[in-house]
């Protein structure tokens, strides 16, 4: 196995190399219909069916993206869902909840839970 230091050229921090705890935050317009097909992992989809892998994966991140796809199972889940519902209309619902966000809260059970890190990939 490659080690840190090979694979970057450089050695691998210690704030890295210790056990903990780090917490990503993937939150957007996708966070309102909040879901995303079951089935193969990224990683197989990328191997064995990468034309369609952005539309297959289980990320609600990709959902406008496989909306597009009239074939796609989140095609079909949003019409039975929404009906013809554009997803720019989860815009409202998105811009509500933002507003109620909370930063210190979040940070505070962040902290409380030994989170040691934070990276927020929100818009």
């Amino acid at each position: 196995m490659i080690s840190f230091s090979e694979f970057v050229g450089r050695p691998c921090p210690n704030w890295f190399a210790e056990p903990q705890l780090g917490i990503f935050i993937h939150w957007g317009m996708f966070a309102v219909p909040a879901w995303a097909p079951r089935g193969k992992s990224l990683h197989w989809l990328m191997h064995n069916d990468f034309d369609n892998a952005s539309v297959l994966s289980a990320y609600a991140e990709w959902y406008q993206n496989a909306m597009a796809c009239p074939e796609s199972p989140t095609a079909a889940h949003h019409a039975q869902t929404y009906g013809s519902r554009p997803y720019a209309e989860f815009r409202s619902e998105f811009d509500r909840a933002a507003r109620a966000f909370d930063a210190d809260t979040w940070a505070s059970f962040f902290a409380k839970a030994g989170a040691r890190y934070v990276v927020d990939q929100a818009p």
